[in-house]
Order: C-alpha cells, then structure tokens, then sequence
C-alpha cells in the first residue's frame, strides 16, 4: 500500500443533479441527492455549499470485497493518532480526506 497526495485542496458537495461545467471527481447517488468530490476552486466558482476542506491522499491498494476490516483498520489507526478523515472506497484504491488539512499531515 503506497500513499499519495493529491495536489489542491477537495470538499464534498450535493447536488439535485448534474451541474453543467462542473468536474467531479469521484460521485454517489444517495437518496438526498448526488454526493459528489470536487476541487474547492470548482465548488467555489459553481457556488456550491461545503462543510470541510480537505487533503486528498490515495491508498492503492488491491482488496477482496469479501476482505473484512482493512478500511476499520485503517480508520481505527488514523482515529488512534487523533487524524480526523472520511474514508472512500473504490475498486483498487482507498481514499482518504483528511479533515480541515489542506496542506495534510498524514502525508
């Protein structure tokens, strides 16, 4: 597993649906609307409402769906060590947004 941090600075937003000219990075369909990641300038220039700032790190990491505890295990670490992130799994990578650290310091 290699970290890597992504350059800029990422918020989460909802929207009713696709906003023209917005670049979303990673999205989930909720019932309350599509939740989706975008850079801070792009959710600023769109107006959009956010409720943290946050550092992008990504986990490239192969894991079974059926494998169970890495992401707990991940999270119980970070929570160990007081480093406040919202977790996003995906396929091969884990990603960490770790709260109100644009500049990061897990990484």
């Amino acid at each position: 597993m290699e970290p890597r941090r992504l350059e800029g600075e990422y918020v989460f937003v909802t929207v009713d649906a696709e906003v023209p000219g917005l670049v979303t990075l990673a999205t989930v369909q909720e019932v309350e609307g599509l939740s989706c990641v975008v850079a801070r300038s792009d959710a600023d220039r769109h107006g959009l409402a956010y409720d943290f700032v946050a550092a992008w790190i990504s986990l490239t990491v192969t894991s079974a769906l059926e494998a169970v505890g890495l992401t707990a295990a991940i999270s119980a670490a970070l929570a160990a060590e007081d480093l406040p992130v919202e977790v996003d799994l995906a396929q091969d990578l884990l990603r960490l947004f770790e709260l109100g650290a644009p500049q990061g310091t897990l990484y």
